[in-house]
């Protein structure tokens, strides 16, 4: 993740701290399982379960 981290500070012109990239990191792999559950659990009709 070190070198991930540095390719982002390199690409945006920023200094990254690893540990906020960590954190997002987490954030968006819980979002996407999140979203794997309830494509798993609703199937196909997703959007006409939600609304």
């Amino acid at each position: 993740m070190d070198w991930t981290a540095k390719l982002l500070a390199r690409a945006t012109g920023t200094d990254a701290d690893l540990e906020e990239f960590k954190a997002l990191a987490i954030f968006c792999g819980a979002g996407l399982l999140l979203s794997l559950a309830a494509a798993t659990v609703f199937g196909p009709d997703f959007w006409s379960a939600l609304f």
